[in-house]
């Protein structure tokens, strides 16, 4: 319960006029939940809709690798090479879901 100014707790609850004085000032509380609530369903939607493309990228990624297994040379000049390629397809079909997740969260929070 809320406190007064003499430290005690008020027993009765806020009258509407009172009630509506403050939503009107914008002074009321705002649930958390809705905020990740608003974030779940956000990131569902997208993985949703991206999952069928992730899913094919990553595929069609490792098809190639295990296609070049025996002629892919792993040495220090090319492993950069190997790491920017790989990281550049991830990219690609993972920066979209954390997108939508960061306008989700500047949305909900609004």
């Amino acid at each position: 319960m809320a406190q007064n100014e003499q430290g005690q707790e008020k027993t009765e609850q806020a009258t509407p006029k009172k009630l509506e004085q403050l939503m009107e000032s914008g002074s009321f509380a705002k649930s958390m939940e809705i905020n990740t609530l608003v974030l779940l369903v956000a990131a569902l939607l997208v993985l949703t809709f991206m999952a069928p493309k992730i899913v094919e990228t990553f595929r069609l990624y490792m098809i190639g690798i295990f296609q070049q297994l025996n002629t892919i040379r792993m040495t220090p000049e090319t492993f950069m090479d190997h790491f920017t390629d790989f990281f550049m397809r991830a990219g690609a079909v993972i920066i979209p879901v954390m997108i939508a997740g960061v306008l989700a969260g500047l949305i909900s929070s609004l």
